[in-house]
């Protein structure tokens, strides 16, 4: 995964709207189908000394891929050196994966301020998603090479990333 460019920062709602610069760079990740999957090659490969992974992130309340009302689901997977794998299926109950009500209003330009432009009005807070490491038990977590995010519990869908952590 790259850098966002600063096109596509996304306003979250603890930064006032009227400055966009001052915007937290998130992922923003899109499916249109069952089966994507992004996978993040890791740097740090032991990870027996952590006691969970942490994926701070927020489903897209903002983008229509996101059924209204609906929260998001998908699968967790570490992979070490070997190839061996384990998932684990985040549920629609997981609290950062949670659809927050709201709508889109389009802002006209301001002569000399800003370019008319669309604005999310309501609030999807950045969550921790939380996965024990001991999910993970079946490969070697002292030579982890990759972690995947498989969108394969919901037809499509658009969440953000803020970072991934070893905790």
């Amino acid at each position: 995964m790259s850098p966002l460019y600063e096109s596509e920062l996304f306003m979250h709602p603890g930064v006032a709207n009227s400055y966009p610069e001052t915007g937290l760079p998130l992922y923003n990740i899109r499916w249109t189908a069952k089966g994507g999957a992004v996978s993040i090659p890791c740097k740090l490969t032991d990870f027996s000394g952590g006691a969970s992974l942490s994926i701070y992130m927020a489903a897209d309340s903002s983008d229509a891929l996101n059924p209204a009302g609906e929260p998001q689901s998908f699968t967790v997977a570490l992979k070490d050196k070997s190839g061996a794998e384990r998932r684990v299926v985040i549920p629609k109950g997981a609290n950062a994966t949670a659809y927050y009500a709201g709508f889109v209003k389009h802002l006209p330009a301001e002569e000399d301020f800003s370019p008319a432009r669309d604005i999310w009005v309501g609030y999807m807070p950045l969550g921790e998603l939380r996965v024990p490491l001991n999910y993970f038990n079946e490969i070697n977590l002292k030579e982890v090479s990759e972690i995947t995010i498989d969108f394969d519990q919901t037809d499509s869908g658009s969440i953000m990333i803020s970072g991934i952590y070893l905790q």
